[in-house]
């Protein structure tokens, strides 16, 4: 047996846990993430649940979300619209960091529902929206 031969071996009986990686929850999967919060007594939230992803929001909220694929990729390419498109507003936002990063504000526009669509050339995500009235005064 040579040198080498023992650090070869060491080599061989490590590859398995080096290479292992846990199963990605959302392989192939486009999900938005909020960044900001709603004004008190008003609705803005994101929930990513993977049978029934949904948002929930307020008419003239506005709600900030980032776009990732895979839960660890920004989205690159990606175009996010909604059907019927009164409902809620989808814009562009630049963000000023040393990375690209793709973000869009939501806003609530009226009453209503409808689906959020979010697509990259690697994967589709569609959000189920429901938009209320503000609460009385």
């Amino acid at each position: 047996m040579n040198r080498a031969t023992p650090i070869l071996l060491l080599a061989l009986a490590l590859l398995p846990l080096l290479t292992a990686c846990p199963d990605d929850p959302y392989p192939d999967k486009v999900r938005l993430y909020q960044t900001s919060g709603a004004p008190p007594s008003l609705t803005a939230s994101l929930d990513n649940d993977p049978d029934a992803p949904r948002l929930d929001l307020t008419v003239g909220v506005a709600m900030a979300v980032r776009c990732w694929e895979s839960n660890i990729n920004d989205c690159e390419q990606v175009t996010v619209t909604m059907d019927p498109p009164d409902v809620l507003a989808v814009h562009d936002v630049d963000v000023l960091s040393g990375y690209p990063q793709h973000a869009f504000a939501l806003v609530g526009l009226k009453k209503g529902s409808g689906v959020l669509t979010v697509k990259t050339p690697k994967a589709t995500g569609y959000y189920t929206v429901f938009v209320e009235p503000p609460p009385a005064p």
